[in-house]
């Protein structure tokens, strides 16, 4: 009873938060939208024709090495009619620093409000001078799935990552591997990276121990 409670006012306070972004949006002058000043962040966004997201926070900390905040999204078909397929209401949290032996630390943790459903991870990586042309990055993700309301979890998993990078030339040779705690199961990948330009191409084998196959990805960044 108490779940579904919670489920119900979750749903209209989202609903109405959905529907005060758009005036949120025009009520404000364009250039301070765009900005994040201080401690403050404001962040507007237009993700498609008819959808729009909006960041709320502040920087905690010296350096802004924490912050945290919520994230109001809304989406409208052609008739003005609210779509509410996306969760409009999410509570997000990240912190990140260096420990004394130069690792780079970051935790993050996201909740949506109208279900509950959050997502937290864990990220430690180290970067090391190999040689004058060469670079190590090796990096580890422990990630957790939640249900906050229902108070269920499940089985973390476990990202590692290996990237040896040729510096000036853009290539880089990647490892990969994955353990799932739930199924106690296993991957690993291998791949080779190049960038050229701002184009991003990439090749790599996957389930190398039971079933080997190729992946091919092209990527490419605009800014407009």
């Amino acid at each position: 009873m108490i779940f579904k409670r919670r489920s119900r006012l979750a749903a209209v306070f989202s609903r109405g938060t959905a529907r005060a972004v758009p005036y949120l949006l025009l009520a404000l002058p364009t250039a301070s939208l765009a900005e994040d000043r201080g401690r403050l962040i404001w962040s507007p966004e237009k993700t498609a024709e008819r959808a729009f997201k909006l960041r709320v926070g502040v920087r905690l900390g010296e350096g802004g090495q924490a912050s945290a905040g919520t994230d109001l999204a809304v989406s409208a078909s052609r008739s003005g009619r609210i779509i509410t397929d996306e969760p409009p209401v999410a509570v997000w949290g990240v912190i990140s620093g260096r420990s004394g032996s130069g690792d780079a630390r970051r935790a993050s943790v996201r909740v949506e409000a109208r279900d509950g459903v959050g997502h937290a991870d864990l990220t430690r990586s180290r970067t090391m001078i190999v040689s004058e042309r060469v670079d190590l990055k090796l990096e580890r993700v422990l990630s957790f799935d939640c249900n906050v309301y229902a108070g269920q979890c499940q089985a973390p998993l476990l990202d590692q990552t290996a990237r040896l990078s040729a510096v000036g030339l853009g290539t880089a040779v990647i490892a990969r591997s994955r353990l799932d705690a739930q199924r106690f199961d296993a991957s690993q990948a291998l791949g080779l990276e190049q960038k050229l330009g701002k184009l991003r191409l990439g090749a790599e084998v996957v389930d190398l121990q039971d079933s080997p196959h190729a992946n091919f990805s092209a990527n490419m960044a605009f800014h407009w």
